[in-house]
């Protein structure tokens, strides 16, 4: 709860600002893609060792991300904002094995997992020079920090398998191409097309004003 309180005085703060400058205004909700749950997936290619090498067997899904966008314009070229996603993962560890509670007794389990990773950042866009006024074209570069919530079903107090995956971090990420285009008064849809987390691709509608 926390987390979409902070979003939601950001987003009035940012308005407040904006009125004080004259600038246009954007908020949009997208859905899209991320590579979280392929990292997750590609644990199958590597191997532990319990008394022998063990290869992971992990079935995992994952939701889209959802992400929220709010931003201004201040002038031709550049727009200053917000963008926050959040995606839910969850699966097992099928057979995973460990040594019982330091003894040569081999155990086996299958672990369930729970997972929600969130992010929140700032993201500034350059809008390329276009003659459509329906139309916006634009790269950006976004800087944020990606936070995990994990729930972990096991009895091995040693289990570390998605530590690596699921550390907190900061995250830059660029998006070379993005388009916005509006097909009624104020409304349009938007797409991008991005590197790094917290997604590579993603589609939905904004509003101006």
């Amino acid at each position: 709860m926390r987390f979409f309180n902070s979003i939601v005085l950001f987003y009035c703060t940012l308005l407040s600002f904006g009125q004080l400058n004259s600038a246009t205004y954007r908020v949009g909700l997208q859905v899209g893609a991320g590579l979280a749950n392929r990292s997750i997936q590609a644990l199958n290619n590597e191997s532990y060792i319990v008394q022998s090498p063990e290869k992971y067997n992990v079935i995992s899904k994952s939701t889209p991300v959802l992400s929220l966008t709010a931003d201004f314009r201040f002038n031709d070229k550049f727009t200053f904002g917000l963008l926050a996603s959040r995606q839910s993962l969850n699966g097992e560890f099928a057979d995973y094995k460990y040594m019982y509670e330091n003894t040569s007794t081999l155990k086996s389990e299958d672990v369930n997992f729970k997972l929600k990773r969130r992010f929140i950042g700032a993201v500034t866009k350059y809008h390329w020079r276009i003659s459509m006024d329906e139309l916006e074209l634009y790269s950006a570069l976004r800087v944020g920090y990606i936070q995990w919530k994990r729930t972990i079903e096991t009895k091995d107090p040693n289990f570390i398998s998605l530590d690596k995956i699921t550390a907190g971090r900061p995250a830059i990420g660029l998006v070379p191409i993005g388009a916005k285009f509006y097909f009624l008064d104020g409304f349009g849809l938007s797409s991008e097309l991005a590197i790094s987390s917290p997604y590579i691709l993603n589609i939905g509608a904004v509003y101006k004003w």
